[in-house]
Protein backbone atom coordinates (compact mmCIF):
# COMPACT_ATOMS: atom_id res chain seq x y z
CA UNK A 1 0.00 0.00 0.00
CA UNK A 2 1.67 3.31 -1.14
CA UNK A 3 1.83 6.77 1.21
CA UNK A 4 1.20 9.59 -0.29
CA UNK A 5 4.35 11.71 1.35
CA UNK A 6 4.67 15.34 -0.49
CA UNK A 7 7.16 17.32 1.87
CA UNK A 8 5.92 20.70 0.20
CA UNK A 9 1.82 19.86 0.58
CA UNK A 10 0.56 22.39 2.87
CA UNK A 11 -1.17 19.69 5.08
CA UNK A 12 2.15 17.89 5.26
CA UNK A 13 3.55 21.47 6.44
CA UNK A 14 0.29 22.11 9.10
CA UNK A 15 0.78 18.29 10.63
CA UNK A 16 3.45 16.08 9.59
CA UNK A 17 3.67 13.95 12.34
CA UNK A 18 0.68 11.46 11.44
CA UNK A 19 2.84 10.79 7.98
CA UNK A 20 6.24 10.13 9.80
CA UNK A 21 4.24 7.82 12.34
CA UNK A 22 2.71 6.05 9.10
CA UNK A 23 6.49 5.75 7.38
CA UNK A 24 8.17 4.85 10.49
CA UNK A 25 5.45 1.96 11.03
CA UNK A 26 5.12 1.01 7.44
CA UNK A 27 7.04 2.14 5.22
CA UNK A 28 10.82 3.07 6.99
CA UNK A 29 12.82 3.07 3.54
CA UNK A 30 10.89 4.95 1.81
CA UNK A 31 11.97 5.04 -1.91
CA UNK A 32 10.34 8.15 -3.94
CA UNK A 33 11.08 7.41 -7.54
CA UNK A 34 10.17 11.21 -8.61
CA UNK A 35 13.28 12.50 -6.81
CA UNK A 36 15.10 9.04 -6.67
CA UNK A 37 16.16 9.16 -3.61
CA UNK A 38 15.64 7.43 -0.17
CA UNK A 39 13.76 8.67 3.26
CA UNK A 40 14.09 6.68 6.53
CA UNK A 41 12.34 7.83 9.48
CA UNK A 42 13.43 5.40 12.02
CA UNK A 43 16.27 6.10 14.41
CA UNK A 44 18.46 2.81 14.59
CA UNK A 45 18.49 2.78 10.11
CA UNK A 46 19.77 6.69 10.35
CA UNK A 47 22.31 5.82 12.90
CA UNK A 48 23.46 2.62 11.02
CA UNK A 49 23.43 4.84 7.47
CA UNK A 50 25.44 8.12 9.55
CA UNK A 51 28.13 5.51 10.56
CA UNK A 52 28.68 3.19 7.72
CA UNK A 53 31.76 3.53 5.79
CA UNK A 54 29.95 2.71 2.87
CA UNK A 55 27.29 5.26 2.85
CA UNK A 56 28.11 9.00 1.48
CA UNK A 57 27.06 12.18 -0.41
CA UNK A 58 25.98 11.48 -3.96
CA UNK A 59 28.73 13.81 -6.48
CA UNK A 60 25.83 13.91 -8.69
CA UNK A 61 24.34 15.76 -6.68
CA UNK A 62 26.90 17.76 -5.99
CA UNK A 63 27.24 18.84 -9.75
CA UNK A 64 23.89 19.34 -10.49
CA UNK A 65 23.93 22.32 -7.45
CA UNK A 66 26.99 23.95 -9.64
CA UNK A 67 25.15 23.12 -13.21
CA UNK A 68 21.19 24.33 -12.02
CA UNK A 69 19.58 27.52 -13.07
CA UNK A 70 22.22 29.84 -14.57
CA UNK A 71 21.15 32.58 -15.16
CA UNK A 72 21.53 35.83 -17.65
CA UNK A 73 22.95 38.54 -15.52
CA UNK A 74 26.40 38.12 -14.99
CA UNK A 75 26.59 40.13 -12.12
CA UNK A 76 23.86 37.39 -10.39
CA UNK A 77 25.44 34.87 -12.04
CA UNK A 78 28.39 34.70 -10.41
CA UNK A 79 27.09 35.92 -7.07
CA UNK A 80 25.28 32.20 -7.39
CA UNK A 81 27.90 30.19 -8.94
CA UNK A 82 30.07 31.31 -5.97
CA UNK A 83 27.21 30.44 -3.64
CA UNK A 84 27.04 27.10 -5.00
CA UNK A 85 30.50 25.90 -5.08
CA UNK A 86 30.82 27.56 -1.10
CA UNK A 87 27.47 25.29 -0.97
CA UNK A 88 29.44 22.24 -2.15
CA UNK A 89 31.56 22.84 0.91
CA UNK A 90 29.53 22.62 3.58
CA UNK A 91 30.75 19.70 6.06
CA UNK A 92 27.79 17.94 5.89
CA UNK A 93 27.99 17.57 2.02
CA UNK A 94 31.46 16.15 2.12
CA UNK A 95 33.03 12.44 2.09
CA UNK A 96 35.98 11.45 3.46
CA UNK A 97 38.95 12.06 3.60
CA UNK A 98 37.60 15.16 3.50
CA UNK A 99 34.72 15.20 6.19
CA UNK A 100 37.23 13.43 7.94
CA UNK A 101 40.07 16.34 7.99
CA UNK A 102 37.29 18.98 8.52
CA UNK A 103 35.75 16.77 11.54
CA UNK A 104 39.14 16.67 12.87
CA UNK A 105 39.70 20.73 12.97
CA UNK A 106 36.15 20.45 14.56
CA UNK A 107 37.14 18.40 17.48
CA UNK A 108 39.89 20.14 18.49
CA UNK A 109 37.70 23.40 18.85
CA UNK A 110 34.71 21.67 20.44
CA UNK A 111 36.27 19.87 23.05
CA UNK A 112 34.72 18.43 26.06
CA UNK A 113 36.09 20.80 28.28
CA UNK A 114 34.68 23.65 26.22
CA UNK A 115 31.46 22.16 26.05
CA UNK A 116 31.50 22.10 29.94
CA UNK A 117 32.42 25.38 30.61
CA UNK A 118 29.12 26.52 27.82
CA UNK A 119 26.98 24.53 30.19
CA UNK A 120 26.42 27.79 32.88
CA UNK A 121 26.22 30.20 30.52
CA UNK A 122 23.48 28.08 28.22
CA UNK A 123 21.26 27.30 32.04
CA UNK A 124 21.40 31.07 32.65
CA UNK A 125 20.08 32.46 28.93
CA UNK A 126 17.54 29.35 29.01
CA UNK A 127 16.13 30.63 32.69
CA UNK A 128 16.14 34.64 31.65
CA UNK A 129 14.66 33.66 28.63
CA UNK A 130 11.66 31.88 29.79
CA UNK A 131 11.56 34.30 32.49
CA UNK A 132 10.36 36.94 29.70
CA UNK A 133 7.55 35.07 28.45
CA UNK A 134 6.39 34.07 31.67
CA UNK A 135 4.07 36.92 31.62
CA UNK A 136 2.95 36.71 28.23
CA UNK A 137 1.33 33.45 29.18
CA UNK A 138 2.25 31.07 25.92
CA UNK A 139 5.47 30.94 24.35
CA UNK A 140 6.77 30.29 20.72
CA UNK A 141 9.33 27.90 21.14
CA UNK A 142 11.41 29.11 17.78
CA UNK A 143 11.01 32.89 18.59
CA UNK A 144 11.16 33.15 21.56
CA UNK A 145 13.66 30.67 23.24
CA UNK A 146 15.43 28.70 20.17
CA UNK A 147 16.55 31.79 17.90
CA UNK A 148 17.39 34.01 20.54
CA UNK A 149 19.24 31.45 22.27
CA UNK A 150 21.36 30.26 19.45
CA UNK A 151 21.97 33.83 18.11
CA UNK A 152 23.97 34.35 21.77
CA UNK A 153 25.14 31.29 21.12
CA UNK A 154 26.87 31.97 18.28
CA UNK A 155 28.22 34.99 18.99
CA UNK A 156 29.65 33.37 22.00
CA UNK A 157 31.40 30.58 20.20
CA UNK A 158 32.39 32.26 17.32
CA UNK A 159 33.80 35.41 19.19
CA UNK A 160 31.58 37.95 17.56
CA UNK A 161 30.42 40.53 19.93
CA UNK A 162 26.28 40.58 20.11
CA UNK A 163 26.02 43.75 18.97
CA UNK A 164 28.22 43.71 15.86
CA UNK A 165 26.13 40.73 14.82
CA UNK A 166 24.68 41.64 11.10
CA UNK A 167 20.98 43.10 11.46
CA UNK A 168 20.54 40.56 8.24
CA UNK A 169 21.70 37.05 10.53
CA UNK A 170 18.03 36.59 11.27
CA UNK A 171 16.65 36.93 7.74
CA UNK A 172 20.01 34.49 6.10
CA UNK A 173 19.19 31.84 8.62
CA UNK A 174 15.51 31.66 8.17
CA UNK A 175 16.39 31.44 3.95
CA UNK A 176 19.63 29.22 4.42
CA UNK A 177 17.73 26.76 6.86
CA UNK A 178 15.27 26.57 3.35
CA UNK A 179 18.01 25.23 1.04
CA UNK A 180 18.49 22.29 2.68
CA UNK A 181 14.52 21.31 3.06
CA UNK A 182 13.86 17.93 1.42
CA UNK A 183 12.06 19.62 -1.54
CA UNK A 184 13.28 23.05 -1.59
CA UNK A 185 11.35 25.21 -4.36
CA UNK A 186 13.29 27.13 -7.08
CA UNK A 187 12.66 30.77 -5.13
CA UNK A 188 13.42 29.54 -1.92
CA UNK A 189 17.13 28.00 -3.67
CA UNK A 190 17.44 31.30 -5.13
CA UNK A 191 16.72 33.30 -1.42
CA UNK A 192 18.77 30.16 -0.22
CA UNK A 193 22.14 31.09 -2.66
CA UNK A 194 21.74 35.15 -1.63
CA UNK A 195 21.80 34.43 1.76
CA UNK A 196 25.39 32.38 1.33
CA UNK A 197 26.68 35.46 -0.46
CA UNK A 198 25.91 37.51 2.52
CA UNK A 199 27.11 35.19 5.35
CA UNK A 200 29.92 34.24 3.41
CA UNK A 201 30.92 37.86 2.66
CA UNK A 202 30.39 39.01 6.46
CA UNK A 203 32.41 35.95 8.15
CA UNK A 204 35.15 36.69 5.16
CA UNK A 205 35.37 40.03 7.15
CA UNK A 206 35.41 38.37 10.50
CA UNK A 207 37.93 35.82 9.64
CA UNK A 208 40.91 38.46 8.15
CA UNK A 209 40.35 40.65 11.08
CA UNK A 210 41.23 37.35 13.24
CA UNK A 211 44.23 36.80 10.51
CA UNK A 212 45.42 40.28 11.03
CA UNK A 213 45.03 40.03 14.89
CA UNK A 214 48.39 38.21 15.70
CA UNK A 215 46.90 37.52 19.60
CA UNK A 216 45.33 34.49 20.51
CA UNK A 217 41.73 34.00 20.65
CA UNK A 218 39.33 32.07 22.57
CA UNK A 219 36.42 30.88 19.90
CA UNK A 220 35.71 29.14 17.26
CA UNK A 221 37.51 31.32 14.47
CA UNK A 222 40.48 32.03 16.13
CA UNK A 223 40.50 27.99 17.18
CA UNK A 224 40.15 27.27 13.84
CA UNK A 225 42.75 29.20 11.95
CA UNK A 226 45.14 28.18 14.13
CA UNK A 227 44.32 24.74 13.90
CA UNK A 228 44.83 24.99 9.96
CA UNK A 229 48.08 26.56 10.43
CA UNK A 230 49.08 23.44 12.64
CA UNK A 231 48.28 21.08 10.24
CA UNK A 232 50.73 19.94 7.45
Amino acid sequence: MSIAFDPRSPAFRANPYPTYHELRSHHPVYYRPERQDWVLTRYADIVEVLKHPGFGRSERGLESLQRANQEPTSHFLSVRQESQKLMTLWLVLRNPPVHTRLRHLLRQVFTQSRIQALQAYLQAEVDDLIERVQEQGDMDIIGDLAYPLTLGLNCKILGIPPQAWHPCFDQWSQELSLVADMDVTPIANERGLLAIAGLAEYFSRWIAAYRADSSEHDSLIGTLIQAVKRTP
